[in-house]
């Protein structure tokens, strides 16, 4: 089963979020920059335990559309943060 949160894609961006949480020093801007973060990364658990067997029987990607909307966005958000 193919899993967001281990694509290359995914982590390649974690770790391009997590390097420049580093570089922002405001802690107001921090403060968002790590919520934005958290829920980038909860936004694709949702996403793989909709598609997930064990979780959901039949994978309806209607279901987590929303979901995946919602990752798009984080990322643009944190992308802007870091520009």
């Amino acid at each position: 089963m193919l899993q967001l949160s281990k694509s290359k894609k995914f982590l390649k961006d974690i770790e391009k979020f997590k390097k420049g949480m580093t570089k922002i020093s405001k802690p107001a801007m921090r403060a968002e920059y790590e919520q934005l973060l958290k829920s980038f990364i909860q936004q694709c658990t949702l996403i793989d335990n909709a598609h997930s067997s064990e979780y959901n029987r039949r994978v309806r990607p209607v279901d987590v559309r929303e979901n995946v909307i919602e990752l798009a966005k984080l990322r643009k958000k944190l992308n802007d943060l870091l520009n």
